[in-house]
């Protein structure tokens, strides 16, 4: 058996402000809830109130600026960090360094990164970038050696030259908060994806397929980082939570938030077929989860999510204690990192920190 090490848990949340905002029901073509400033600013207090540490901030074309908005979060807020998007080759490594220094230093050091190549051509084409989808990975990892070069020597020039970026005495003010700058989070199942995950990131992110399977593709790409950069990685898992004290309760009240919705069915208009139509390697894994008229798997993973949103489509719906002994089988395939989110996001934040918490462990032994 490999040697072991504890590590501290991070529970994390999510701000719904993409411009469907929030809402008690999915799948009905209409915003109930708009994501108003004054809104994300209740959500983002509520969830540091209830013992979330992280809050990421989706990005792409309908989404606000997640830089301006944590910006502001932090102004309102005292612990809570910040998982904003760098999105290499719509900015360059020196600019995207510059502005997260800066974030990092505004906040007090509560800077993560989550890096987003773009894992759909069509969002990055609205933004005029025209890569497939390989070369944004290629170029995602060039970009990453650049900003390195900032992060791990501050306050030095920089010179570099790649096959996409060429800086010349390059120099950015401030510094990091930290030496070596903010934690890197990374999503991604395909080939190249894993390749730059295993040279460059902190967290390894993966939405919520079952633990056996999370398990498997965590040990393949940690391997990778281990025996080809010498490095290690963390996992991070990304699903939806829905809470109630019954059991019996929370599975109806999954499965009603996404009845009647315009999606809804074994196949739906937002999945498409399981591969093909998809370019996101883990879209398709998704997909593949709520093919079939199969929902739920094992005592609590509900894929029906999927049918009407894209993106992480698994949710953890039941009691405490079965959500809890859930999400277990995730800290025991080698997960510390949990970003969670449900609908309403001000309610089930609640429900998190009253009923689901008191019940989750700190820390977890990994291997060290």
């Amino acid at each position: 058996m490999p040697p072991e090490t504890k590590q501290p848990i991070e529970w994390a949340w999510y701000l719904p402000s993409n411009k469907r905002g929030d809402a008690t029901r999915l799948g009905t073509g209409g915003v109930e809830i708009p994501p108003s400033p004054e809104y994300l600013v209740h959500i983002a207090r509520t969830a540091e109130a209830n013992g979330l540490a992280n809050i990421l901030i989706p990005c792409n074309s309908s989404c606000p600026d997640g830089w301006l908005l944590a910006s502001a979060l932090s102004r309102e807020t005292e612990r809570l960090k910040f998982l904003v998007a760098i999105r290499p080759g719509l900015s360059g490594p020196a600019l995207a360094v510059q502005q997260a220094n800066t974030l990092d230093q505004l906040s007090g050091g509560r800077l993560t990164v989550n890096i987003v190549p773009g894992g759909s051509t069509e969002d990055q084409k609205r933004y005029g970038d025209h890569l497939d989808h390989d070369e944004r990975y290629e170029r995602a990892s060039e970009f990453l050696d650049a900003a390195r070069a900032f992060w791990q020597k501050p306050g030095e020039r920089v010179n570099f030259r790649g096959k996409y970026f060429e800086i010349e005495d390059g120099a950015v003010y401030p510094d990091p908060w930290r030496p070596g700058g903010p934690p890197l989070y990374f999503g991604g199942s395909s080939p190249v994806a894993k390749r730059v995950i295993a040279r460059h990131a902190d967290v390894f992110l993966k939405w919520g397929e079952t633990p056996a399977q999370i398990r498997e593709e965590y040990e393949e790409v940690r391997k990778m980082a281990r025996e080809g950069y010498g490095r290690s990685l963390r996992l991070g898992v990304r699903f939806h939570i829905l809470v109630r004290e019954s059991d019996a309760q929370a599975k109806q009240d999954a499965e009603a938030l996404i009845a009647g919705g315009a999606s809804y069915g074994d196949v739906s208009e937002v999945t498409g077929r399981v591969q093909g139509d998809v370019e996101s390697i883990s879209q398709q894994r998704m997909n593949a989860m709520s093919v079939g008229g199969r929902l739920w798997w094992g005592k609590a993973l509900f894929s029906g999510i999927n049918l009407v949103r894209q993106g992480a489509g698994t949710m953890l719906a039941g009691s405490p204690e079965v959500v809890a002994e859930a999400i277990r089988e995730y800290i025991d395939a080698g997960a510390t990192t949990f970003i969670m989110s449900g609908w309403p996001h001000d309610r089930e934040a609640e429900n998190f920190g009253r009923l689901l918490r008191p019940l989750l462990p700190e820390e977890a032994a990994v291997p060290a």
